[in-house]
């Protein structure tokens, strides 16, 4: 395996404070949602649901010194993989990194463990989970 810059942290949450001096603060870690739904008649199968979240990947360069491209795709429950991201990105050398954070606005369509699949170079460096939970609330009526 090829030398890569180090992976420091990998997460969704919903959202990213970056100061001024570079100290990152990151909120409302998720690694499951909920999705509530209430009425009377509701759908048994999860309908859409989008969501506004960040994809927080942290690097430090290590030995790696010079261009790599950081790719992103997302595994959907039902296997299937759609790539969402490639860019290239520069390393220093040493303690220097970089910190991508990347603003999604995302549609879910079925309940399940979804995974973003990270790669640098073309190589897998992790997988970051994310399970969508749907939960009917049926409201019964009372009879008048």
């Amino acid at each position: 395996m090829a030398d890569l810059p180090l992976l420091k942290a990998a997460l969704v949450c919903e959202t990213v404070i970056q100061r001024a001096d570079g100290v990152v603060s990151f909120i409302n870690i998720v690694d499951r949602r909920m999705i509530t739904a209430q009425g009377q008649d509701l759908p048994a199968e999860m309908p859409p649901h989008e969501w506004d979240f960040n994809l927080c990947l942290m690097f430090v360069s290590g030995i790696y010194v010079g261009k790599a491209t950081l790719a992103v795709s997302v595994q959907s429950p039902d296997g299937l993989r759609k790539p969402i991201h490639s860019a290239a990105q520069y390393f220093d050398g040493g303690d220097q990194g970089i910190n991508f954070f990347m603003r999604m606005k995302f549609t879910f369509k079925t309940e399940g463990q979804y995974w973003f699949e990270v790669y640098v170079n073309e190589q897998p460096v992790t997988r970051v989970p994310l399970r969508i939970l749907y939960n009917p609330v049926r409201q019964v009526m009372p009879p008048p």
